[in-house]
C-alpha cells in the first residue's frame, strides 16, 4: 500500500510513468519502446528510438530522414509526386498512375494481367496473363479464343449458341442433340 502511495506521489510530481520506463518527467523524458530518454525536441518514438516528426520519418520501424518526403514504401521514406510504391519496391512515378506487381505503369498504355504487363494498344480486357480485345477475342476459361460468330464458351473453346450445344465441356452440332 505504502508503495502504491510513493508511486502516485511520484507521478504527480513527475508529470508521466509507464510500465515500462517508470516514473519519469514528460517534459524532458520521453519513453519509447520501454527505453527512457532525454526528449529534446523530439515528439514521437520509432521503435526505441526518439526523433522529431519535422525532421525525420518512421517507416517500418527504421528512422529515415524526412527531407521532402511524405509516405513510407518498406523501410524507406519517399515524396509520392515523384515515386510511387509497388508492392513494396520504390519506382520512379513519371506518368504512372498504377502498379502491376512491383512494376509502376501508365494505365493509357499498358494493361496489368494476372501480375503480367502488357502493351494495351486495343486491349480492353484480361485473358490469364495475355491482355486481348474484347470485339475480335473470347477468353474461354483462360484460353484466348478467336471470337468470330461465337457468342459462348464451352470449356477453352468458342462456339455459336444457334448451331452448336455444349455438354459436359463437348460441343456437339444442334443438328443431332438439342438437349443435353
Amino acid at each position: 500500500m505504502f508503495l502504491s502511495w510513493v508511486f502516485l506521489l511520484v507521478t504527480a510530481l513527475w508529470g508521466h510513468a509507464s510500465a515500462a520506463c517508470g516514473p519519469h518527467n514528460s517534459r524532458t523524458d520521453i519513453c519509447c519502446g520501454g527505453k527512457l530518454q532525454w526528449k529534446g525536441f523530439s515528439n514521437a518514438c520509432c521503435g526505441t528510438e526518439a526523433y522529431n516528426m519535422a525532421n525525420y520519418k518512421c517507416c517500418s520501424g527504421k528512422l529515415q530522414w524526412k527531407g521532402f518526403s511524405n509516405a513510407c514504401c518498406g523501410t524507406e521514406a519517399y515524396n509520392m509526386a515523384n515515386h510511387k510504391c509497388c508492392s513494396g519496391k520504390l519506382q520512379w512515378k513519371g506518368f504512372s498512375n498504377a502498379c502491376c506487381g512491383t512494376e509502376a505503369y501508365n494505365m493509357a498504355n499498358y494493361k496489368c494481367c494476372s501480375g503480367k504487363l502488357q502493351w494495351k494498344g486495343f486491349s480492353n480486357a484480361c485473358c490469364g496473363t495475355e491482355a486481348y480485345n474484347m470485339a475480335n477475342y473470347k477468353c474461354c476459361s483462360g484460353k484466348l479464343q478467336w471470337k468470330g460468330f461465337s457468342n459462348a464458351c464451352c470449356g477453352t473453346e468458342a462456339y455459336n449458341m444457334a448451331n452448336y450445344i455444349c455438354c459436359n465441356n463437348q460441343l456437339h452440332s444442334k443438328g443431332w442433340y438439342n438437349t443435353c
